[in-house]
């Protein structure tokens, strides 16, 4: 596959818009993960590209998409880093009483909820937020992300103060539908862009109810 690719893109004149269209149009790239059972028992493991691999947002992605699904995303772009709230004392134990960043003060309004790329990063302690979900801490070039699943990302995604203020937001935002079924398929259709089907939804006001319970 990799010597066709490889060839192809030789024979373009090294097309690169050319290589990227051929290679996402695809009927391998456009795999999706919900499969059949027969694909499961002819590619287990999944190593001939039987269907589309699952797998966690980056921790960046993680939070731009959980500040856009709630309305609180600045999306506004360019400009100085800005600095999200992080824990107390943070990086006073790796700066210099001299430092300019020996103590930190994070900034206010709504720059906090700009994009994650433009948080500004200390490379001797970067956000907690970020680096408990994988992301790199910038001392070296990583080419490939570890990505893991802890007790510890669940904790942060429930109390971390911006994801806690997105989840409440979402949520009033959510009160305003009348009834829990209408609320639910607005929920899903935010989170997923698209509605829910009859068993789905049925399935999330069986969890509702035993939430209440």
């Amino acid at each position: 596959l990799l010597d066709d690719l490889a060839s192809r893109f030789v024979e373009s004149g090294w097309n690169v818009k050319a290589l990227v269209r051929e290679i996402v149009t695809s009927e391998t790239y456009r795999q999706s993960s919900r499969a059949g059972v027969a694909s499961y028992r002819s590619d287990p493991e999944n190593r001939r590209l039987a269907r589309g691999s699952r797998f966690r947002l980056d921790a960046e992605t993680l939070r731009d998409q959980i500040l856009f699904v709630s309305g609180l995303l600045n999306q506004r772009m360019y400009g100085k880093s800005v600095k999200p709230p992080q824990p107390p004392n943070l990086w006073k134990s790796v700066s210099m009483v001299s430092s300019s960043t020996y103590a930190f003060e994070a900034d206010t309004g709504d720059k906090i909820f700009r994009r994650s790329l433009y948080s500004f990063w200390k490379r001797a302690m970067p956000p907690p937020q970020m680096t408990i979900f994988d992301a790199p801490t910038r001392e070296s070039c990583t080419a490939r992300r570890e990505r893991t699943n802890t007790p510890l990302q669940a904790l942060v995604l429930m109390n971390e103060s911006q994801y806690f203020r997105a989840a409440r937001v979402f949520a009033e935002r959510l009160l305003a539908s009348p009834g829990d079924p209408q609320r639910l398929t607005v929920a899903y259709e935010t989170v997923t862009s698209r509605l829910p089907d009859e068993r789905e939804l049925a399935s999330l006001v069986q969890g509702l109810e035993a939430f209440r319970v």
